[in-house]
């Protein structure tokens, strides 16, 4: 099987990612995390998608305050009533081992989603601390921004066990299997849809509970599909955006917005969007717009998180590019190493 192959039966597991997930962090002990009132997650890139996806989809819902830290080292804040959450596919990031490192250190409670034979598995096991030992069945790209399924439904498995959110895994149940009855629906319409992407700068656009979705997305079009692409947030880009649209003189040519709609934002959110395509079509930009589908904010996020998927994998294929290659992140990589050496 070679890295397309691969890459496109990778994005068929997504499901299967998010079942598994969701059944091994079931089975998780935080009997002893008492008294916790914050929590930091740790983490960069596409290991950060979960912290994404539920800020945006029960940021009504939370029980306590949630942040992401993707730096090396920690928040001042944290302290013994702190939760450090570390979030790495691969466990060799740099930022969020230092961080792990540092909360060592301090009273906080820690847990994470790791391998267990990673650098920070070794250091969590250690220590003594519970956390999800990742082993990526249905991912044979082996990338992380593939991994969507583990690390979006895994931090919410995790923060149902610790009480910090009400138990969603009926509703999520329920959105997966709307989504595997959607498959060939959603895989078609995402192949229509890089058609039209193809050569542009994409803007994504979107609101409430799919908030976390344009921030994974804009990740996948980058690396995946080797596509310029960046997001922008209702009712946020109404109060700044809508004026760059003059300059430069060429960018009706260049860029097209792809706004992502739902009948379950909220209805101011809804008049927005429609004042906001109107101005788009005005300054001479393109646009294309999805309808995201399904009954429930479960349903439409896990939706969208499937056609993001096919997307940035039939965009990479117009673009003549390799999904699993990151040719320009791993130099960096290996820059950035030999410097650690000197």
């Amino acid at each position: 099987m070679d890295n397309m192959d691969k890459v496109l039966q990778t994005i068929k597991f997504f499901t299967k990612q998010c079942r598994q997930a969701l059944t091994e962090t079931s089975v998780l002990d935080f009997s002893s995390y008492q008294g916790v009132k914050n929590i930091c997650i740790c983490s960069m890139g596409a290991s950060s998608f979960g912290y994404y996806a539920v800020r945006a989809l029960f940021q009504d819902e939370l029980r306590i305050p949630i942040m992401l830290n993707s730096d090396y080292s920690l928040p001042g804040f944290i302290n013994k009533d702190s939760l450090v959450f570390l979030s790495s596919y691969s466990g060799e990031t740099e930022e969020p081992i230092a961080s792990l490192k540092a909360a060592l250190l301090t009273e906080a409670k820690i847990t994470g989603i790791t391998k267990e034979t990673s650098e920070p598995g070794r250091l969590l096991t250690q220590s003594g601390w519970p956390f999800y030992k990742l082993i990526p069945t249905y991912n044979p790209s082996g990338q992380p921004r593939m991994a969507s399924g583990y690390m979006i439904v895994g931090l919410i498995g995790m923060l149902q066990k610790l009480k910090f959110l009400g138990d969603k895994s009926s509703e999520i149940m329920a959105a997966l299997d709307f989504v595997d009855q959607k498959q060939e629906e959603i895989e078609k319409m995402a192949k229509e849809a890089a058609g039209k992407l193809s050569n542009r700068q994409i803007i994504i656009t979107a609101a409430g509970h799919l908030a976390g979705n344009a921030h994974i997305l804009r990740n996948q079009f980058n690396e995946s599909a080797k596509n310029f692409s960046d997001y922008f947030i209702l009712p946020e880009l109404n109060h700044h955006l809508l004026e760059s649209l003059a300059h430069p003189n060429s960018l009706g040519n260049t860029a097209l917005f792809l706004a992502f709609n739902s009948y379950l934002y909220d209805a101011k959110i809804k008049i927005r969007a429609d004042l906001t395509r109107e101005i788009i079509k005005k300054n001479n930009v393109g646009l294309i717009e999805v309808e995201v589908v399904g009954s429930t904010k479960i349903e439409q996020v896990i939706y969208t998180l499937s056609f993001g998927g096919y997307l940035s994998y039939y965009l990479a294929l117009l673009n003549s590019e390799d999904p699993a290659k990151i040719p320009w992140v791993d130099l960096f990589k290996t820059k950035l190493a030999s410097h650690d050496k000197t």
